[in-house]
């Protein structure tokens, strides 16, 4: 439920989460024959499709916190169904459709607690605020994220039917992939602050 809501920080970045999530559980429920969540996740993806109108990038209204917790809250319900209820598949799934936000809010936490800081205090430790401090448009850090959560479903509708050992080490392996591309931002801001202050730049940094 706090992932979505901590990934709230651009326009129309959680809604836009969620309508993937909320259509990959729909998805996964019609293979598992699971018809509440089915039902359920449709519900929800409607909701949030007609008020994703309106909080597209260049948003005309915001979801606020008890917005996104609303909406955090209706994906973990659904993934508790998902994988306890009727058609049953693997505990990881859910975990795989949210790892994009899931992660994020599982380091920001780590983050905050080495560096001796409240771990629910916010700060701009974001995977969307590395990325907009990096250089890249705000609309397409949104459209980027988008498209990573959508990678991370597909990459679910894939594996649903593989052991859990193998989820993991293939999900261990996409977040080690993700901590690379972090790493790789935190090397473009650098070379960008080390030009804006005048120094020769040996080269160029490219996403």
């Amino acid at each position: 439920m706090n992932s979505i809501n901590l990934i709230d920080g651009l326009d129309g970045l959680a809604s836009g989460v969620a309508a993937i999530a909320f259509l990959s559980f729909a998805i996964l429920a019609s293979a598992s024959g699971n018809s509440t969540v089915f039902y359920l996740s449709l519900a929800n993806l409607g909701a949030t499709s007609g008020f994703f109108r309106y909080n597209f990038p260049g948003a005309k209204i915001f979801m606020g916190d008890s917005g996104s917790m609303f909406l955090g809250f209706s994906l973990a319900v659904l993934a508790i169904y998902l994988t306890q209820g009727e058609g049953t598949i693997g505990a990881m799934i859910p975990v795989i459709v949210l790892g994009i936000p899931m992660f994020d809010a599982v380091r920001i936490l780590f983050i905050r607690i080495k560096n001796k800081k409240h771990p629910f205090r916010a700060d701009r430790s974001h995977l969307h605020h590395l990325m907009v401090r990096s250089g890249i448009p705000q609309k397409r850090v949104v459209f980027i994220l988008w498209l990573l959560c959508a990678l991370m479903a597909s990459l679910s509708f894939v594996l649903y039917r593989f052991e859990a050992w193998i989820m993991v080490c293939i999900f261990a392996i996409v977040i080690a992939i993700i901590m690379v591309f972090i790493d790789n931002l935190k090397i473009v801001k650098l070379s960008s602050a080390i030009n804006g202050n005048g120094s020769k730049s040996k080269g160029n940094f490219h996403l």
